[in-house]
Formats: structure tokens, C-alpha cells, sequence
């Protein structure tokens, strides 16, 4: 019978992280008690035990995932990396919120939820196109996570020409463009800081220490499996414009065909992204 007290840590290091390492790679540590969750689930868990958390997880809405050495670059020799990946199909759990999220994503106390959506999804467009797009790595491509690099100034210049791109056309009248003319002096700037921020919290990207942040392995797992959920209306245009958001909604009554399922999950410890998906 599973310990009730290790099936608590697991799973509440889990919601908090979204993955349990049992090696890391070089240059990275192990968070507080992930060595000591990581062995369970290594070395003393059964098969039965494991059945039992999968049952459980899926109950809160997860599927688990398990990768090691042999089949995926990255983890250290020896090593197994085990994590969560949010069923969007599955009711989100009566604890998820969202308004973490856009209290930290917020710049000015004044702006809308609708507001802060469109240049969340502007951002991660742009994240996904130099990810992807860029590399011309297809979705389903998630073992080539470790190729995808990038820094805060290529992500910054990227939304900049975005939204220069979008200036020189004409009867522009869709109330997100408006929103994204809105922005001045280093908005931009503090945008993709708080972007980025909130993105290493929910363990999508890692910081290099080098001025350049790679995609995690949740991160690109998360990206194949919403993709094939029918998310396909967030992939990338091979030519991002103003045509996207007119896909979306072409004026302020249909804004809330923008919004996105569910993007974060908080219980006072953590948060839970649910992440676009992209192809080429």
C-alpha cells in the first residue's frame, strides 16, 4: 500500500514543480527534498505504487511522464526525470486561479485582463517562432528541446519588428493591434522580463547564466501534447501578422474567443501553466 505521507510530498513537489529529477544536469542543483522524493520513485515505489499515483494524478486532472538517459538527451546518465502534464480536456480543479499570473504580467493597475491576454499571446508567438519556427523544428520534435535557445534581446527585437510589421498596414481597426500600439518607452522591455520570469517559475524555460534561456523538457512535452488537442489556432504563422488576430476576433465583442483555457494553476506554492502549442 502507497505511504500516504510520500504520496503527499510527491505529489505536492509535483504541483509545485511539475518535475522530480533523480539526477540533474551539470550546472543546475536539486530543489530542497527533490533528492529525497526523486528515490522514491527510483528505487522504492512498486509497480503498484506507481499505478497509484498515475490513478491519482488523473483524478487531478495530470497524466504522468517518465523519460530517462536512453531515451531522451539531456537527463544525465543514469538519471530519470519524472513530471506532469496538465490534461486540458480534464475540469480544472476548484483551486485554479489565474490572477497570479496577471498580477505579475501587469504593468499599470488600469489595464484589462483582455489587455494583458493579447500580449501574453504576442510574446508567446514570438517565444514559439524562435523556438520552432526558426529552427524549423516540428511540434511533435520535443527531443530537440536543448536546440532551442534564445535571449531576452532576441525575443525583444522579435516582438519589436512583430509590432512594427503590424503599423505599416492599412484599416487596421482590431481592438488587440490597438492594444499593442499602446505600449511605450521600455514596456516592451519590462514585458518580456516579467514573461520571462514567470516562464522560469513554471519550469518552461531554464536560465544558461549566459544570458540565454533554453526550453525545458516539460515545456516542449507540454507543446507536442496540447498541439494534438485541437490547439492548432496558436501554432505560428510561417508569416506572423495582423491576420492572426483576425482569426481570432476582428473587434471587441468577440474577445473572448481570445482566451486561453486555463494558464495557471495557483495553491499558495506554485503555479500550473497550460502552454500554447506550435507547428512549422
Amino acid at each position: 500500500m502507497t505511504d500516504p505521507y510520500e504520496l503527499g510530498q510527491v505529489w505536492n513537489f509535483l504541483i509545485t514543480h511539475r518535475v522530480i529529477r533523480t539526477k540533474v544536469p551539470e550546472g543546475q542543483r536539486f530543489r530542497p527534498q527533490e533528492r529525497e522524493i526523486a528515490h522514491y520513485l527510483q528505487f522504492e515505489w512498486t509497480e503498484q505504487d506507481m499505478a497509484f499515483l498515475r490513478n491519482f494524478l488523473s483524478e487531478q486532472g495530470f497524466g504522468l511522464r517518465v523519460y530517462d538517459s536512453d531515451t531522451m538527451p539531456g537527463i544525465p546518465t543514469g538519471g530519470v526525470c519524472y513530471m506532469i502534464i496538465r490534461n486540458p480536456e480534464s475540469p480544472p480543479p476548484s483551486w485554479i486561479s489565474e490572477k497570479a499570473l496577471w498580477d505579475r504580467f501587469r504593468l499599470r493597475s488600469h489595464e484589462t485582463k483582455e489587455q494583458l491576454q493579447v500580449w501574453f499571446f504576442v510574446l508567446w508567438q514570438n517565444l514559439l517562432g524562435l523556438q520552432y519556427t526558426a529552427l524549423d523544428r516540428h511540434v511533435s520534435a520535443t527531443s530537440e528541446y536543448l536546440n532551442a535557445i534564445f535571449t531576452k534581446e532576441s525575443l525583444m527585437e522579435s516582438v519589436k519588428r512583430f509590432i512594427e510589421d503590424l503599423r505599416q498596414e492599412e484599416n487596421i481597426t482590431n481592438t488587440a493591434i490597438k492594444t499593442l500600439f499602446q505600449n511605450k518607452g521600455k514596456d516592451i522591455e519590462r514585458r518580456v522580463n516579467a514573461f520571462i520570469a514567470i516562464l522560469e517559475q513554471l519550469n518552461q524555460i531554464v536560465d544558461n547564466k549566459d544570458g540565454s534561456y533554453t526550453q525545458t523538457l516539460l515545456a516542449a512535452k507540454e507543446t507536442e501534447e496540447n498541439y494534438s488537442q485541437g490547439l492548432r489556432h496558436l501554432v505560428p504563422h510561417s508569416q506572423v501578422d495582423s491576420g492572426i488576430f483576425r482569426t481570432l476576433y476582428s473587434d471587441a465583442d468577440q474577445e473572448e474567443d481570445f482566451e486561453p483555457e486555463e494558464i495557471t494553476e495557483d495553491r499558495g506554492q506554485g503555479t500550473e501553466e497550460r502552454q500554447p502549442s506550435t507547428d512549422n
